[in-house]
């Protein structure tokens, strides 16, 4: 965030477009820049801490809102998996990394789980992942 806006970002390599939709544009598309090596950007004035947006991403196999894999809050209405993504200000977070030395390469040992691949019903418990993005 800067004083006049926000600048938006996401890897998203085979996208044909990206776009951004937020509370900031009543939920219109703004284009995003392909940067090149899968980078995608744009800056919009007028965004504001606490504002809601998503992401449209538009490619081979894949064509919808998505939201952002960097977002630092989430909505709670609607709730996941519906939910938005807040914008934040960076700057204010409080670090307490000054110490951390990160483990040796040889002792890492590393899982990729998306949460979501796990969500199947509602609360009504209703089998709901067809419905997904």
């Amino acid at each position: 965030m800067s004083a006049s806006g926000a600048t938006f970002r996401i890897w998203a390599p085979v996208a044909r477009t990206v776009t951004v939709r937020g509370s900031f544009n009543d939920w219109s598309d703004h284009p995003l820049t392909d940067e090149g090596n899968g980078i995608w950007s744009t800056s919009i004035d007028g965004v504001r801490e606490g504002d809601e947006y998503l992401f449209h991403v538009d490619g081979p196999g894949t064509t919808g809102l998505k939201r952002d894999p960097r977002a630092r809050a989430l909505t709670r209405d609607p709730q996941f998996p519906d939910c938005n993504c807040i914008v934040t200000r960076h700057d204010e977070f409080e670090w307490h990394d000054a110490g951390f030395e990160p483990p040796k390469h040889g002792d890492v040992v590393l899982y990729q789980l998306h949460v979501g691949a796990y969500w199947a019903t509602d609360a009504e418990g209703v089998d709901r992942r067809a419905d997904r993005p």
